[in-house]
């Protein structure tokens, strides 16, 4: 059995969330960057290791400080490992003004391996720029169907190249997403380029029925699959 549900909550939303007879799982992520731009429509994936796979989308990170990140839609399950898509632009070593790039906040040793080597090395199945389209059409599109074909095709990318793409001198495949609880790193590509980190946690509330203050800074969406 399957189901999609979508959340969407402004600044100023509160509300009361009975969680019931289990814990919910709430994740935060504090990331540092230090390029002197935003990373802007931050796509963050979740997985409970599992079949369960969420996508919360609209998040900022500053890019001279550190952000503070908090997830306010609850997991019924642990969260096990994330990875953040997001774009950036203008980098200093940009020819011209108004150049995107992908940013993935990616596991330590991926981040290692990914360290000035061309997207196309990495990603093999995967064009930069179509992805960065879709990761516009599914933060920013007003349209259902477009936000639908962006997400599928982040997903498509998420568990395909990001989690086998990216390989070490012996062929072995070392996947981009972090553990829950890991440090991580920002990468910029088309060259991959370490320009930031970050630490992630997650906490519970008590059972039973607690009181879940819902906030979110800009807006934020939930899709979750189980």
């Amino acid at each position: 059995m399957s189901f999609i549900t979508r959340t969407l909550a402004s600044t100023l939303a509160t509300g009361a969330l009975c969680v019931g007879a289990n814990a919910a799982y709430f994740s935060h992520y504090d990331v540092t960057t230090n390029i002197g731009q935003p990373v802007k429509d931050l796509f963050l994936l979740e997985t409970d290791g599992g079949t369960g796979l969420r996508e919360i989308w609209a998040f900022n990170a500053d890019g001279l400080a550190t952000t503070h990140m908090d997830v306010f839609f609850p997991s019924d399950a642990p969260i096990a490992s994330s990875l953040f898509i997001g774009i950036t632009e203008n980098l200093a070593t940009d020819p011209l003004p108004g150049e995107k790039h992908i940013v993935l906040f990616m596991d330590d040793e991926a981040a290692q391996l990914s360290n000035h080597i061309a997207w196309t090395t990495l990603f093999r199945h995967t064009d930069e720029d179509t992805l960065i389209q879709n990761l516009l059409d599914a933060t920013t599109s007003a349209d259902p169907d477009t936000v639908d074909n962006g997400i599928i095709n982040l997903n498509a990318f998420a568990l395909g190249d990001a989690t086998t793409g990216i390989l070490d001198i012996a062929a072995k495949s070392h996947t981009a997403w972090f553990n829950m609880g890991s440090p991580f790193k920002a990468v910029a590509f088309s060259d991959g380029q370490v320009i930031g980190q970050g630490t992630s946690y997650q906490t519970t509330t008590p059972e039973p029925c607690s009181l879940v203050l819902l906030s979110v800074g800009a807006l934020g969406l939930l899709r979750r699959r189980r």
